[in-house]
């Protein structure tokens, strides 16, 4: 029987850095490397360069704002309700769809750019506070912090060294003319 619960809690555990490393794509590609670029390069190719860098900023802005009165919201529901794997999927799931949206930007489209940004900004940061709730579901109290952060940090690190670069090729070369 302790082979199978064994079995479980790495499963999960698995899972649970998986996912990890995988959200972690919209903050390196998304937010730090990809998009500032090609905001100011192609969505905001029309505007002048320092309105389009304040555009930017201002969508930045509104994203966080909103992100941060809706996180306590989000964080008692989460605490509460009981429904923390749905509402982590359901805020992936938003990030995802906003995210995959960002293709159909082209020149020119700085506030398409900016909504399916905040939107996916919001799906983003949501679906953390579910996940980050969902860590003391996973962990055996004495890994909280050690195993599980350590692990998913390792995990990032090695996707961050190739996956920005080659996302940053894909993206560009269906700009350039």
């Amino acid at each position: 029987m302790s082979d199978v619960v064994e079995r479980t809690y790495r499963r999960v555990v698995r899972a649970w850095c998986l996912y990890d490393w995988a959200n972690s794509a919209f903050a390196t590609t998304i937010m730090a490397v990809v998009l500032p670029t090609f905001y100011s390069s192609v969505a905001g190719a029309g505007l002048p360069p320092a309105r389009a860098t304040s555009y930017w900023g201002y969508t930045n802005s509104i994203a966080m704002a909103l992100v941060a009165f809706a996180a306590p919201v989000l964080g008692a529901i989460a605490d509460h309700a009981g429904k923390k794997k749905r509402m982590l999927g359901a805020f992936a799931s938003v990030g995802v769809l906003a995210t995959a949206l960002l293709y159909l930007v082209s020149t020119g489209d700085w506030l398409l750019a900016s909504v399916l940004y905040v939107f996916g900004r919001i799906g983003f940061s949501g679906a953390n506070v579910f996940y980050d709730a969902l860590l003391p579901h996973v962990a055996k109290p004495e890994e909280i912090f050690v195993f599980f952060r350590n692990r998913g940090f390792v995990l990032r690190q090695m996707k961050t060294c190739g996956g920005s670069v080659g996302c940053n090729e894909f993206v560009f070369e269906r700009h350039r003319a």
